[in-house]
């Protein structure tokens, strides 16, 4: 392929993307870069189940990517407190490294945190398990079957 981007795979130029992106560099960049593959190219690389030890670099590497940025919002709210930033400008990096550290480190920087629930029942499907109102107030019971009625009524 003279003179075109490489597309054949490579561990070594796999090792080199993911290094890249830890270190915060963005996967567009990384493949503007020469001898590097076009970004489809290391997309599909990631999700083709051909390289299962890529994939999983790769989500390293992303997450490692994350936790760059936000180590990098210290930098830039010592360069607002030195006078060297306007705080108009850091709050649009911020937002920027905020979003990507949320997103690529979520169990460290995630606004919402992740709840494994059993929805299945004893069964084995996801049928609604009957109520228990053996520990419910005469209030709470009453209250719940005005509600019920209500319902029906709709």
């Amino acid at each position: 392929m003279a003179g075109g981007r490489p597309s054949i795979y490579t561990e070594d130029m796999a090792s080199e993307i993911c290094r890249r992106l830890a270190g915060g560099e963005s996967l567009r960049s990384i493949c503007r870069s020469e001898g590097m593959p076009h970004i489809s190219t290391v997309l599909l690389w990631v999700v083709d189940g051909k390289h299962d030890k890529f994939s999983e670099q790769y989500v390293k590497a992303r997450e490692a990517q994350g936790y760059f940025y936000a180590d990098s919002m210290l930098d830039v709210a010592s360069l607002v407190g030195q006078g060297e930033l306007g705080a108009a400008e850091a709050r649009v990096i911020m937002d920027a490294y905020k979003w990507t550290a949320e997103r690529n480190a979520s169990k460290a920087y995630g606004q919402r945190k992740a709840v494994e629930m059993d929805l299945s029942s004893k069964d084995g499907s996801m049928a609604p398990k009957p109520l228990d109102t053996s520990s419910l107030s005469t209030e709470a019971l009453e209250e719940l079957m005005r509600a019920r009625r209500a319902e029906s009524q709709q």
